[in-house]
């Protein structure tokens, strides 16, 4: 008899099933326990000393990648990079990524209804959880990764790696540091993009195996 190979698991399918966990935890924290309230407001308060008006212009100008405008505008040039380029499926991805993005973290925020921080440096409206700038900035750029990661050498793949990092740090960091935002509505939104993410590119891989 021929010994059977082992099944090697699709990393995506362990990415989507642990980003799902950690999101269902921290949105029933938020519903119920409340435990990370006390890192959250740990968190806070720290925010609170640091903040000064040299640093402010500067978290305001990263905070303003992440809204709907220079987001839109992003994810329509990579659109049309990635259509040139005929990567069909990465653009799926993107186009899927951010509309399914958009829509979960409004409709979570409006069923949720959790309340902003009192001293926000920025005028904001609508509710808290999960931080829409985290969800979608770790949506667009880990596509924007995945889609320049082709044909690349491991030391320009550690310098794109690192720099989208980066980027949807700051972005997320600078909805704490403006006091829009709880930390736990920034983790969540990162999970959150992360869980979108995985989850379409598994069904689009999918698809195109049964194709």
């Amino acid at each position: 008899m021929k010994k059977r190979g082992k099944r090697i698991i699709n990393p995506l399918i362990l990415i989507s099933i642990i980003s799902l966990i950690l999101f269902l935890i921290v949105l029933l924290d938020v519903l119920t326990t409340k435990q990370l309230i006390k890192l959250d407001l740990l968190v806070y308060k720290n925010i609170l000393k640091i903040q000064n008006p040299i640093l402010t212009p500067g978290f305001i100008l990263i905070t303003n990648f992440g809204n709907t405008i220079p987001l839109i505008t992003l994810t329509t040039i990579l659109s049309i990079f990635l259509l040139i380029r005929k990567k069909y499926a990465h653009f799926i991805l993107l186009i899927a990524s951010m509309c399914l993005g958009a829509i979960l973290e409004l409709s979570i925020k409006l069923l949720i209804h959790r309340l902003r921080p009192e001293q926000a440096l920025i005028d904001i409206t609508r509710f808290s959880f999960p931080s829409g700038h985290a969800t979608m900035a770790t949506i667009f750029f880990t596509i924007l990764l995945y889609a320049l990661m082709e044909k690349k050498s491991k030391k320009v793949k550690a310098i794109l790696t690192i720099t989208a990092i980066l980027i949807i740090i700051l972005i997320s960091f600078s909805r704490i540091y403006l006091g829009v935002h709880w930390f736990s509505d920034v983790l969540g939104g990162i999970i959150l993009g992360i869980l979108i993410n995985s989850s379409i590119l598994l069904a689009i891989e999918r698809w195109y195996k049964k194709g």
